[in-house]
């Protein structure tokens, strides 16, 4: 299953190519033609002047020297046939008498200036022999025979063909020149609604003005715009719909944060994603006066005070893409960062620090207060917010300038000298292993790609993926950790065991151009050894510059390389930024589809989402199947492919000698 581009093709000849191969074919024909025609009737007609003048000439001069035939005049006809003959225009004549002896002749050599010999010998004159009798009363006394001479005729026939030509080729120029003008003119609009289609399929609808003077075209252009509006129009509506089931669903209507249902749906992903020995942090960010200031300032005062912690908090996190920020209820919010090393404490220090300054007589009871605490796999939410709640009711008494709490026994073992190190060594050994999973097509359970993970050893350990991406978003050097994985998947050469393989790019390198410099290269040297690429990049990273993110889809398109948007909808945010991204798969975050089975309210959100993305041309995928169940439930909802532990575990790419084949995977998903 080879990968195809979403493009118009440009194989095939266009039809500008086509009418003007056609226009300058009917020109050359006409043109060639023409000059044949023009030689051959001029040739045809030089041949009976050359006939006729000769008969002319034999016939008059044979009826002047007449009188002059005898011996004592003989002379005198001699004289009037050197007359004649030294006008150049005859080749030879010949005096004969009746016993065929020559009385006089005259010949002329036979030569033509000026005129190629190629040319008289592709058409050649024919001067015929012509005679006359010449009578001394009644009685036949001579034979005057006359030849006219070709070369002057050769001459006539030379320029004539030369000034057809330079006419007709004038002539033939101008026509292709009106040609090409009306074909531009007509060709124009078609170039127009070549350019609106290509758009539709890069997810762009533009209109085209209908300039067309042509009515069909001017048809086709009308029903094109009409086309486009309605599938803008339909996906407008579609939009407008998967959004409002988000919000009423996810999001917060106060602050635009995901909500507590979302934060739960957040957790669980994160929880399900760790390995056993990470650890994140998980934070609550309480307003102690937010009481207070709904019963004496009203409860406006109080969403601006919300309003505004939430300000702080964002600022804060936002150049940081580990952190994601919920509001629970009321004047509790909740985050989460993906890592507990010293860079993400520090974050926790941060806020405090920041909150203590805004301490006011505004805010009675402090302006917020902060508890964060590492947790693991294994640990319950429940559990966790307990604790939380428990730390802050002990900690309160203490000050209202902020509290943070950290567990020290889990500290990270790692600083960020230490991180800076371990990815300088990693990029230095190239020490990564690659495991795979396929996502299959839901209707045949054949294989759409194949996805890599990579697994990262420092001193033959395992590296936790979550801190150690995290550290090298932070150091600003993950993009050298995607390098190695491109470099790995060339050297093991799987172009002749995978069709299409997906790669998980970061956030660094979805938008650092020298990363596309390098690419380009990369792509070039080892294009003959890799199989065809998906690139999956994260929905944060998209929304973090749209403008730059488009420009990557982009350039990696034209190398031929597909796109697909991973953790889909777990931004809650709107999805209008799919019109104008050439995006070919979206995948659907895995904390829609996990509990799907469980967690109905979801479906006409992943429906939505689905035909969203249909209208626009792009396929689904669903992340995390781990039951029959939930892999029916996709199907149903009409989901292109889907990836998890029910369709087939990951396996290392190193031991395995192909591919997931269709029979394969097919036993693998038998329930």
């Amino acid at each position: 299953m080879k990968q195809r581009n979403c493009f118009i093709k440009k194989s095939k000849l266009s039809l500008s190519t086509q009418l003007y191969t056609l226009v300058l074919t009917i020109v050359s024909i006409s043109f060639i033609g023409s000059q044949i025609i023009n030689v051959t009737t001029t040739r045809d007609y030089l041949n009976q002047q050359l006939q006729s003048h000769a008969q002319d000439t034999a016939t008059s001069l044979g009826l002047s020297i007449s009188p002059y035939m005898d011996k004592d005049n003989i002379v005198i006809a001699e004289t009037m046939i050197s007359a004649i003959f030294d006008s150049g225009y005859y080749q030879s004549i010949i005096l004969t008498d009746l016993a065929d002896s020559v009385i006089f002749s005259a010949y002329n050599d036979y030569y033509v200036e000026g005129v190629p010999s190629h040319f008289m010998n592709t058409n050649t004159l024919t001067a015929p022999i012509v005679f006359s009798e010449i009578n001394d009363g009644w009685d036949i006394v001579a034979t005057l025979s006359v030849q006219a001479n070709t070369g002057v005729s050769y001459a006539k026939l030379w320029q004539q063909t030369r000034d057809h030509f330079f006419l007709s080729l004038i002539i033939s120029f101008i026509s292709l020149l009106l040609a090409h003008y009306i074909i531009k003119a007509v060709l124009a609009p078609l170039a127009r609604l070549e350019q609106q289609a290509n758009s539709v399929c890069q997810k762009q609808f533009s209109l085209i003005n209908n300039t067309a003077f042509t009515r069909e075209i001017s048809s086709v252009t009308t029903a094109m715009n009409n086309m486009v509006t309605n599938i803008q129009a339909n996906f407008d509506e579609l939009n407008q719909h998967a959004e409002k089931l988000c919000r009423q669903i996810y999001i917060d209507q106060l602050t635009e944060l995901g909500n507590r249902k979302a934060f739960d749906k957040h957790f669980s992903h994160v929880q399900h994603t760790m390995s056993h020995d990470d650890q994140y942090i998980i934070g609550m960010v309480l307003l102690p006066s937010l009481n207070t200031i709904n019963a004496q300032s009203g409860y406006h005062a109080g969403d601006e005070y919300i309003k505004r912690a939430v300000a702080v908090i964002q600022a804060i996190f936002k150049p940081i893409m580990i952190t994601q920020l919920f509001r629970s209820h009321g004047g509790s919010l909740l985050f989460t960062i993906k890592s507990s090393d010293v860079g993400s404490i520090d974050i926790c220090h941060q806020l405090n620090t920041q909150f203590a300054m805004l301490n006011s007589l505004a805010y009675s009871d402090g302006f917020a207060n902060v508890i964060a605490t590492s947790f693991t796999q294994r640990e319950k939410l429940a559990n966790l917010l307990a604790k939380l709640d428990t730390l802050h009711t002990q900690e309160i008494s203490a000050n209202k300038q902020g509290i943070i709490y950290t567990d020290q026994t889990n500290s990270p073992e790692f600083g960020f000298q230490q991180w800076s190190h371990i990815i300088d060594t990693l990029v230095t050994n190239n020490e990564v292993e690659l495991v795979c999973q396929p996502t299959v097509m839901c209707d045949t359970n054949a294989p759409l790609y194949h996805e890599i993970f990579s697994q990262f050893l420092f001193e033959k350990i395992h590296l936790p993926n979550s801190q150690l991406f995290a550290m090298a978003e932070r150091l600003n050097k993950s993009e050298a950790l995607d390098k190695i994985v491109l470099l790995k998947l060339a050297q093991l050469n799987l172009n002749d065991r995978f069709d299409v393989i997906g790669i998980n790019l970061t956030h660094q390198s979805l938008h650092c151009l020298e990363f596309r410099d390098w690419l380009t290269n990369f792509y070039a040297q080892n294009r003959e050894k890799l199989p065809h690429l998906v690139f999956e990049v994260n929905e944060g990273a998209v929304l973090s510059s749209i403008e730059s993110s488009s420009a990557f889809i982009t350039f990696v398109n034209s190398l031929g390389i597909k796109v697909c948007i991973d953790h889909f909808g777990s931004s809650f945010t709107s999805f209008k930024y799919l019109k104008g991204l050439n995006i070919q798969y979206l995948k659907i975050d895995g904390s829609y589809i996990r509990h799907l089975d469980v967690e109905p309210e979801n479906n006409a959100f992943i429906q939505a989402i689905i035909h969203i993305a249909h209208s626009v041309g792009i396929k689904v995928l669903a992340a995390h199947i781990e039951s029959e169940g939930i892999f029916n439930l996709i199907k149903e909802l009409n989901c292109d492919a889907g990836q998890g532990i029910y369709i087939h575990k990951q396996f290392e790419l190193a031991k395995s000698s192909h591919a997931m084949t269709y029979a394969a995977i097919e036993e693998s998903i038998q329930p």
